[in-house]
């Protein structure tokens, strides 16, 4: 069984599962009758179609992918394929196959159009108990991470606002650029401000995997022991109603010296207008 360029370029972080894929698809194959087909080269997971229904191999580290078979069985074929069965040992999934599979951007339809009719349908209130993960829980970050991202936007909107305040009377004092050029600095100025809200929000959000990834901080949880392998449960027809990688040390000294570049930057131009 080949392993698509594009899957194995995005898991090569999961080596063994890659080489367990040709094993796990076969075995999927056996315990569900199918003749596979060329696997879709996708990097999310494996698929592979099989006549009228298509495999999924999901990679373990895939958190997002955890409850997909949940919420395929939840929904029940109303605005999303159908769960046929599925291996949750083996994080498979086996789901009819749409046809003809046309992505929606190369059909010519209106998108918004379609996206208005289909997203109401997939608004169904699951019963509790649910595995469902909330938004609101996945997006709680600690108090000092919070603080480190304001404090870090802060200093950098204050640098930004000194830079753009000698642009701008360098501007004006050229008749040339007296009109455009203050425009042209505004729009730049707004840009980097952009920028630096959406730096101090990331900041926030993965402050506490930099640390770790610099041996600062000690993890938050034990990683989780792998599901044991199961039987595959089938699904009866209509039943039911679907990392931040770091960059270390290097990311971190990239930072250090874009940093100390803007201070120089900085520095030269208030030292300029003395």
């Amino acid at each position: 069984m080949r392993i698509p360029q594009a899957l194995a370029e995005e898991w090569r972080g999961e080596p063994a599962w890659l080489a367990e894929l040709p094993r796990l698809a076969a075995e999927c194959a056996a315990r569900w009758q199918l003749r596979l087909e060329e696997p879709i080269d996708t990097p999310h997971s494996f698929v592979a179609p099989a006549g009228e229904a298509v495999l999924k191999l999901n990679a373990p580290s895939h958190f997002e992918a955890d409850h997909e078979a949940d919420a395929l069985e939840h929904w029940g074929g109303g605005g999303a394929v159908r769960l046929l069965a599925r291996d949750d040992g083996r994080r498979a999934l086996l789901i009819e196959r749409c046809v003809p599979g046309t992505e929606l951007w190369n059909h010519g339809a209106d998108e918004p159009a379609v996206l208005a009719e289909l997203l109401p349908r997939l608004r169904l209130e699951p019963r509790e108990p649910h595995p469902f993960r909330l938004l609101a829980d996945e997006a709680t970050v600690p108090g000092r991470h919070r603080l480190q991202g304001a404090l870090l936007a802060g200093t950098g909107f204050e640098a930004l606002k000194l830079v753009a305040t000698a642009l701008v009377a360098g501007a004006l004092g050229n008749p040339a650029f007296a009109t455009l050029g203050v425009s042209l600095v505004l729009g730049v100025w707004m840009n980097y401000f952009s920028r630096l809200v959406i730096f101090g929000a990331s900041w926030a959000a993965v402050a506490g995997e930099v640390r770790r990834a610099l041996g600062k901080e000690e993890p938050t949880a034990e990683p989780l022991d792998p599901p044991p392998l199961a039987d595959a449960v089938p699904v009866p027809a209509g039943a039911g109603p679907y990392g931040v990688q770091p960059g270390g040390r290097g990311a971190f000294a990239r930072g250090l010296v874009s940093g100390a570049g803007l201070a120089v930057v900085v520095w030269a131009l208030t030292g300029r207008r003395r």
